[in-house]
């Protein structure tokens, strides 16, 4: 009774504001909401060509013909595209001439913007319009043709840029299209195009904007010249983007120095993963020190529930969607390489704590310098934290493996940085295989310090295939900082609390053997002093913060995992202990001293009891037959 009093005071003593669902609402994405037409992705069901027909090459008579991945490249595989996802690949048929044609759609008064990459052709006789249904041209531009007028260089032609238009105020609520002219045979004979995004607002065109220009692409190591070619590329975008006098981006890419964000909010509940995040090719690398090109934008937000071959894992998402990078179960990227997705920079206000789940052998979340250009892959990171550096495997229960699948609630304490411009990434910091992978959710870089009141514990249920049903699993929350002496006066008891539950984890809850009732006094003892001599302050987070019991032991005197946990508080536990260390009174969910073997297990203690049982009752019928005789 008393375990669960303390338990329900320290549920009500949480802040009303707490919760554990992580990021707030999503962030606005280029996706269909309702019916107004955000994307129109290149697919057989979006555009067509009557032109295809004859082409002699089955392969190209559809629009997946036509198609190439975001990563692809050109030239001997040496040079990129700068795509935004999977495009139109002109030079499947350079020689090929005819019209395509998108599906059509509405464009709302409030999005005037059209947005899309294009490249290729660098000559007259090849360009696009967006028109409605009988030809008028749909733009703010008179003349109405959009051609590629910024890769003259037939180096970089191939390159996309993307591109804005503005549909003419007459033109809204009609249904309208997007055609594409190819009347070039030869010579750069070809259209690249890709990211047909309709009816845009001004904030989500200059998103686009920075997601293409920030990340960019990385330079092949194996070919100076392509990687001299990719990093021209790289800084021409970025600069015709930034350049004030440029007047399709000036509007949307204003002072684009000038960052006035002030937080970082992500859940990926938006099912995409959206253009808040780039792709840091520059630093993404296979094993053998190449540039790693592979990552899959498309796939990286996923819905799955389990993750791993043999267990059945759930892995602690928060909602629906999270950020899975492991292609071997459907997500981004390679296990065996390295990969970076950054924000867009902001500026760290409030109390500076970074919050994320992050979960995998390979998870770091970082924080970077902005300063107008753009972090490094050799750069050291203002702070960063990382999955395995409190226990890799997750669970507080690790027995059984693969447990780093599991995502824990970390917090990161940047407060030093507070006021600085930064950029935030979410890392598979390593190459090679051994679980090489990282998974991320609810992500926010501005957590208040209510917060952290408490340390609670997620209980989730795991299956493997030779249980008879599935079992539940504890997950902490974790804390990385500084020591308390080290921290500021706000965050002082946050850092201490977290270094006792550190030691009281590992030494009272350690992989196989998850119970303090296990744990040697002469082990005990220490924690208890280091409990003792916590400051008010800190006492108090680690009482109300999360602890579980699995409350009862199986024939062979192990802990019996089947049973439900019972969740309670590493206050309640270490009174327990303490309790147990003078000796006044034996383990309630145990009922053994120290090193002693559990009763409800140990044979002979049992028969003990039920002789004592018998001969009481035997004594007490005997006592009222003779009194009766009386």
């Amino acid at each position: 009774m008393k375990k669960r009093s303390l338990l329900l005071l320290a549920l009500l003593a949480l802040p009303g504001g707490m919760s554990l669902r992580g990021a707030g609402e999503p962030l606005p994405v280029q996706a269909a909401e309702g019916d107004l037409v955000k994307s129109i992705p290149w697919t057989n069901e979006n555009f067509s060509s009557e032109q295809w027909a004859s082409l002699e090459d089955e392969n190209l008579r559809t629009a997946e013909g036509w198609k190439d991945v975001s990563w692809g490249t050109f030239w001997g595989e040496g040079r990129h595209f700068n795509a935004l996802g999977d495009f139109c690949r002109g030079d499947r048929n350079e020689a090929w001439t005819g019209t395509i044609r998108s599906i059509e759609w509405v464009q709302d008064e409030g999005c005037p913007y059209v947005t899309f990459t294009l490249g290729g052709n660098v000559s007259e006789g090849s360009y696009l319009e967006i028109v409605d249904g009988e030809g008028n041209n749909a733009t703010t531009d008179p003349d109405g043709k959009i051609v590629n007028e910024y890769f003259n260089d037939p180096t970089l032609s191939n390159n996309m840029i993307v591109r804005v238009v503005e549909i003419a105020e007459g033109f809204y609520g009609k249904s309208l299209h997007l055609e594409i002219h190819d009347q070039k045979t030869g010579d750069f004979g070809m259209v690249n195009f890709g990211a047909l995004s309709p009816n845009q607002t001004a904030e989500e065109v200059s998103a686009t904007l920075w997601q293409h220009g920030f990340g960019g692409q990385g330079a092949n190591a194996h070919d100076k010249t392509a990687a001299n070619s990719d990093l021209v590329a790289q800084e021409y975008i970025w600069g015709k983007y930034t350049d004030p006098n440029n007047d399709e981006y000036a509007l949307f890419m204003e002072d684009a120095r000038d960052i006035t964000a002030t937080s970082v909010e992500e859940d990926f509940e938006s099912g995409e993963l959206s253009s808040l995040w780039t792709v840091d090719l520059n630093y993404a690398e296979n094993p053998d020190g190449t540039l790693y090109y592979d990552f899959d934008r498309s796939k990286a937000v996923s819905d799955i529930s389990t993750i791993s071959w043999v267990e059945k894992m759930p892995f602690n998402k928060d909602g629906n969607y999270f950020l899975n990078s492991w292609n071997h179960m459907g997500g981004a990227a390679h296990e065996v390489a390295r990969w970076r997705l950054l924000s867009k920079p902001f500026i760290l206000t409030g109390t500076g704590i970074i919050r994320a789940k992050m979960g995998g052998h390979n998870a770091r979340v970082s924080l970077y310098l902005y300063e107008g250009g753009k972090p490094m892959p050799d750069a050291s990171p203002l702070a960063s934290m990382t999955h395995e550096e409190k226990g890799w495997l997750g669970n507080l229960d690790c027995t059984l493996g693969g447990n780093n699948i599991t995502m824990r609630r970390s917090y990161l304490d940047a407060s030093e940085h507070v006021g600085k411009t930064v950029v935030l990434a979410l890392e598979d910091f390593r190459t090679g295989e051994d679980w090489g992978h990282a998974f991320f959710d609810s992500i926010s870089t501005s957590v208040e310090l209510s917060e952290l009141s408490s340390f609670p514990l997620e209980i989730i249920e795991q299956k493997q295939d030779a249980w008879e049903a599935p079992r539940e699993f504890a997950v902490r929350s974790v804390f990385f900082g500084k020591s308390a002496g080290e921290s500021s006066e706000d965050i002082a008891p946050i850092a201490e609390a977290s270094l006792f539950l550190d030691q009281y984890f590992a030494k009272a809850r350690p992989a196989g053997n998850p119970t303090y009732c296990e744990l040697p006094k002469e082990e005990a003892i220490p924690l208890q002093e280091a409990y003792e001599a916590l400051s008010p302050e800190a006492k108090f987070i680690v009482d109300l913060s999360g602890d579980y019991s699995y409350e009862g032991y199986d024939e062979t005197g192990a802990i019996d995992r089947t049973r439900p946990i019972e969740e309670t508080t590493v206050g309640v536990s270490m009174e327990n202990l303490i309790e147990r260390i003078a000796g006044e009174a034996p383990s309630p969910s145990a009922f053994r001293p120290f090193g002693g073997e559990p009763a409800e297990t140990a044979p002979w203690l049992v028969l003990l009891f039920l002789l004592l049982a018998i001969s009481s009752v035997s004594a007490f019928i005997l006592y009222k037959r003779r009194k009766a005789t009386k």
